[in-house]
């Protein structure tokens, strides 16, 4: 599996983890996610669920629901 995130992820990811809330509680799934990708974990997605409907405008992507309102492909 390749992992990859664009240039603005990471001021993104610290913007939304600032703001408070449910940013904020997004943010910290992606952390933890990406922790466990850089300790070599070999299932860091397997505490999230994927969205009901996918991503289909993305080839070989996969669709995970943060919470309500944040998702991560």
């Amino acid at each position: 599996m390749q992992y990859y995130y664009g240039k603005n992820f990471i001021k993104s990811l610290k913007a939304a983890f600032v703001s408070g809330g449910p940013a904020q509680r997004g943010a910290k799934k992606i952390r933890e996610i990406i922790g466990g990708i850089h300790t070599g974990d070999k299932t860091p997605f397997k505490n999230f669920r994927t969205t009901d409907w996918g991503e289909t405008r993305l080839k070989n992507c996969i669709k995970y629901k943060l919470d309500e309102n944040y998702r991560l492909v």
